[in-house]
């Protein structure tokens, strides 16, 4: 009986020797800096070594951009209630200088009226049928004219005097009036 046990000793040794002989082939070619594991790692050691550089200059180059960019918000934040009353004080100014035009527009329409009105009466020139020039009386040098009637007289009208548009713009009239409506109903 000792000699099965020895026996059996011995072949349990026998195995566990093979065993760790397979054993450290395996961990051999696990450890292999170039196929096994060591490889994966090492790789995988520079992929955050570069992973850590590039967030480290991402860092870097937002933090410069903020430290460039803060003093210009500031700065625009300082401008912005500059430009908007300046912004508004142009749109009035604008509003003002088209009312203006549309005042002396009409002014200049009535005083042409005027004008016009006291020239008197236009007389058509007759021509021939060949549109030549009309030929004057050689004895008399001055052509009688007739006195014209009321439809043969220029009138001008007066655009206030007119019946109002449907939604009229305040103090101006025409396409400057409508340009301001439609700049005021965007504010």
């Amino acid at each position: 009986m000792e000699m099965i046990f020895d026996f059996m000793l011995l072949a349990a040794s026998g195995s566990a020797a093979v065993y760790c002989f397979v054993l450290n082939r395996k961990l051999q070619r696990l450890k292999d800096t170039e196929k096994g594991l060591g490889a994966t790692i090492a790789s995988m050691a520079a992929a955050v070594e570069q992973a850590q550089a590039a967030v480290a200059q991402a860092k870097k180059s937002s933090t410069e951009s903020v430290n460039e960019l803060a003093p210009l918000v500031a700065e625009t934040r300082e401008f912005l209630p500059k430009l908007t009353s300046l912004a508004e004080s142009i749109g009035g100014i604008a509003d003002s200088t088209i009312a203006n035009i549309n005042e002396a527009a009409l002014a200049a329409t009535k005083e042409i009226a005027v004008c016009l009105n006291a020239a008197g009466p236009v007389q058509p020139i007759s021509t021939t049928d060949d549109n030549q020039a009309p030929s004057a009386p050689d004895d008399d040098i001055t052509a009688s004219a007739e006195p014209l009637g009321d439809a043969d007289r220029i009138e001008f009208s007066d655009p206030e005097q007119q019946a109002p548009a449907q939604n009229p713009p305040q103090g101006a009239t025409g396409a400057a009036g409508a340009w301001i409506a439609a700049r005021r109903s965007t504010r």
